[in-house]
């Protein structure tokens, strides 16, 4: 039941972007291309890194919503 529970809420709270997971896989391949010199893997990471990009600009950005946080203006001194 326990084990049960935190499955539940470790798969609820997993949402990364797919961009995300080419922008850390790629520039890890494009290091251990460039520190070992192996050119295919550089150029493998530097690709994964773009598409991570391209990926990351193409999705719409949620709009900003304001406060719903009405404002309370002070009262009116008596009279």
């Amino acid at each position: 039941m326990v084990l049960q529970n935190i499955r539940s809420q470790m798969m609820a709270r997993r949402h990364d972007r797919p961009s995300r997971f080419l922008l850390i896989i790629g520039s890890v391949d494009a290091v251990l291309g460039s520190v070992t010199l192996h050119l295919p893997l550089l150029i493998l990471g530097v690709a994964l890194m773009g598409t991570g990009v391209a990926l990351r600009l193409r999705r719409p950005k949620p709009a900003i919503a304001s406060p719903a946080i009405p404002l309370r203006l002070p009262a009116a001194p008596p009279s």
